[in-house]
């Protein structure tokens, strides 16, 4: 299994994540395969939230929610 390594950013406090998972998962999540908690079920959901459309990190996301 080939792993891929990427960097995202909160798009709030600009936090940067790294985020390693299989090459199959970032192929699923790109072409809009599957959702992101079946692409990365393993990443906890603070971190898969950076994925989606908020691109938030957790500690931003709560505040906003709070």
């Amino acid at each position: 299994m080939c792993m891929v390594k990427r960097t995202v950013m909160c798009t709030s406090c600009k936090k940067v994540v790294a985020i390693e998972a299989p090459r199959e998962a970032w192929n699923m999540w790109e072409n809009n395969i599957a959702p992101v908690q079946v692409c990365f079920p393993d990443l906890p959901a603070d971190v898969r939230e950076m994925l989606t459309f908020t691109g938030m990190c957790g500690e931003c996301f709560d505040k906003l929610f709070e």
